[in-house]
């Protein structure tokens, strides 16, 4: 299904921007290799790259409870002062606290506007140090984080069977539960305006996800992709009981480019964050060894690109926009300047 557009908010340049209407997959269907739902979400993923998940049919009452009483325990988290929440700060980014302003922003020469907790899959099947929040609620983390992303991989098998991908070549070959990635639970919050430390601190910057899929769930409006038909940016609606699905950069190399890896940031609809937004993505990565053809053609790590993807988002906008890496090279598949 193709995106199909109307106008309905502004941007903070000014401009109008318009909402994405996007695919609706039901998880029950897929789950069931529906041949027609098989094909949808195969266009989805080389159409718009983004694609809503109906969880109403699926057996996801637990895994939506789950998320409500993570969000609200999460909220209280972030309500603490940063020296404290610093205490889970960690050079890994795959897990512990991230403040704001560490990475680019979505105007030129600023930083970022929103913190995060990222809870990698190892640490918390390993254990590893978390936040004392996280360790007295551990099996409501440990499972929801489970069944993301056991819905992930799903999906990840899905494409593979649409596709007709056997033995090695399927795509979830190179996601083996069982040797390391660099998969991630992560809980963000974009702070009023006013409270953000520092001058012009706003939003998420333009950017593709590294991994292999993206899971979101957010009840709040700021998500923008960038429209492969228009060229310009689209509002992604949140939508209660659904997900939103988004395709990674491992995954369009991985399938010669034939699917796509959206642009997107998140901005406040005011192009002021008037209320505090939270959201939470499960980036599903692929095995740290696994291999692909990056935007310059060369074989790459997923671990060497998740390296080199989070040195470009500590960039600023104009040293992004020179090496492409930020945006997986789709804005040269555009033409575009983000």
């Amino acid at each position: 299904m193709a995106i199909t557009t109307h106008e309905v908010e502004q941007d903070h340049s000014g401009e109008w921007v318009q909402t994405a209407e996007l695919a609706v997959l039901s998880l029950t269907k897929l789950l069931r290799n529906d041949p027609a739902e098989l094909a949808s979400l195969v266009r989805a993923c080389e159409n718009e790259g983004f694609f809503y998940l109906d969880l109403h049919d699926w057996k996801s009452g637990k895994m939506l409870e789950d998320l409500d009483i993570a969000t609200r325990l999460m909220r209280l988290w972030f309500e603490k002062p940063l020296e404290e929440k610093m205490k889970n700060h960690t050079d890994d980014d795959c897990n512990g606290y991230k403040p704001t302003g560490v990475q680019s922003g979505v105007l030129e020469s600023s930083r970022d506007g929103f913190e995060a907790l990222r809870i990698s899959r190892t640490a918390m099947l390993e254990g590893s140090p978390i936040p004392k929040t996280i360790q007295d609620n551990i099996d409501v983390f440990r499972r929801f984080q489970q069944s993301e992303h056991f819905v992930l991989k799903s999906i990840l098998a899905c494409l593979s069977t649409a596709i007709g991908l056997e033995g090695s070549k399927r795509f979830e070959d190179d996601h083996d539960d069982k040797v390391p990635s660099k998969s991630s639970l992560l809980f963000i919050h974009h702070p009023v305006s006013e409270t953000v430390p520092g001058e012009g601190q706003l939003g998420h910057y333009a950017h593709t996800d590294l991994g292999s899929l993206t899971l979101l769930f957010t009840k709040q409006p700021g998500l923008q992709v960038l429209s492969p038909d228009t060229r310009k940016w689209q509002w992604i609606e949140p939508r209660k009981k659904y997900a939103i699905v988004n395709v990674g950069d491992t995954l369009r190399f991985e399938s010669g480019c034939r699917f796509r890896s959206s642009v997107h940031r998140v901005l406040p609809p005011s192009g002021k964050m008037k209320d505090d937004r939270y959201s939470s993505p499960y980036f599903l990565r692929a095995a740290n060894k696994a291999e692909f053809k990056d935007i310059d053609g060369n074989v790459k790590t997923v671990e060497e690109w998740h390296a080199r993807k989070f040195e470009s988002f500590d960039q600023n906008l104009e040293e992004q926009r020179l090496d492409h890496v930020a945006t997986g090279g789709m804005d040269i598949d555009l033409g575009v300047v983000v």
